[in-house]
C-alpha cells in the first residue's frame, strides 16, 4: 500500500519516477498475488479478480497513453 500511496504522489506531483515506482508496485502486487495459488496448488475464486486488477493496471501503466505519465510536465 506505500508504493501506491508514494506512487500516487509521484504521479500526481508529475515526477517521473512516480511511474516506476508504480510499475514496480502492480509487478511486485501481480508476483505476490500469483504466488498464492502455486501454493495452495489451485485458484480460489478470490484471487481471480486481483489477478485482473493487477494486471490491467500493469497493461495500462505500459500502454503508449500510461508511459506518457513517465515525462515530467512542463
Amino acid at each position: 500500500a506505500l508504493l501506491f500511496a508514494l506512487s500516487a504522489v509521484g504521479l500526481f506531483a508529475g515526477r517521473r519516477w512516480g511511474w516506476t515506482v508504480a510499475v514496480a508496485a502492480n509487478a511486485v502486487t501481480l508476483l505476490l498475488t500469483i504466488m498464492r495459488p502455486f501454493a495452495a496448488g489451485h485458484v480460489t475464486p478470490d484471487v481471480v479478480p486481483f489477478l485482473a486488477l493487477t494486471t490491467d493496471g500493469l497493461l495500462i501503466l505500459l500502454s503508449r497513453a500510461g508511459r506518457m505519465l513517465r515525462r515530467p510536465s512542463p
